[in-house]
């Protein structure tokens, strides 16, 4: 969705809200105060887009392993979560509402991918977004940001639990995972690392203040 003047400049004022409190433990290299705002806004941008892209590559894959399973179904629901309209999300404007959204269904995507590297010892996708995800945690905040991720745990725990009962899908993903292991897949580097914006852990800030 192309975003108005209007919504960049509402989550440009989010941001700036939250950043006194987002300093100890977000680092944008080489930048503060309203550069850092507006380097974190081009951040979150991009996070929305990745995670179309992402959710769409996933699609794919669950139509190569079956489109009855848990999975596809786990797969729906990234797509939904998506496809909500913005006023169901949030009362706020453009972006920060996509933000919600796009957090949903990358965590989705992690740990759809922590789950069958655990069983099969290959992610269903190369997508380095645990940096990132952390970051947009922060950014949202608690509590929502942990009721997000009690939702998408729930889902994770429910794969699990599929994939230990479900003879058919525990083929298809043998099956998957040793094919992208030989011809390799779609790679997602590391979005967060890539717009210069790291998460410092208190102690790290500490030492190198």
């Amino acid at each position: 969705m192309p975003l108005s003047p209007q919504s960049n400049e509402f989550l440009s004022r989010f941001l700036a809200q939250r950043f006194n409190r987002l300093h100890r433990s977000i680092m944008v290299q080489g930048q503060n105060g309203p550069d850092a705002t507006e380097s974190l806004a081009l951040f979150i941008e991009r996070y929305v887009d990745l995670a179309a892209d992402i959710v769409a590559t996933l699609k794919n894959v669950t139509n190569s392993i079956g489109t009855n399973s848990e999975m596809a179904q786990q797969t729906a629901m990234a797509q939904q979560f998506l496809d909500i309209p913005l006023t169901i999300v949030s009362r706020q404007q453009g972006l920060e509402a996509q933000m919600y959204q796009a957090y949903l269904a990358c965590r989705l995507v992690e740990e759809l991918n922590d789950v069958i590297h655990t069983h099969f010892s290959s992610p269903v996708i190369s997508a380095d977004i645990t940096k990132s995800n952390l970051i947009v945690h922060h950014i949202i905040g608690e509590p929502f940001a942990n009721q997000l991720d009690a939702a998408i745990q729930s889902l994770s725990d429910r794969l699990v639990r599929a994939i230990e009962t479900d003879s058919v899908l525990q083929s298809e993903l043998r099956v998957y995972c040793s094919s992208v292991n030989k011809q390799g897949m779609p790679n997602y580097p590391c979005l967060a690392e890539a717009c210069h914006i790291y998460l410092v852990f208190n102690t790290e800030k500490s030492a190198s203040d």
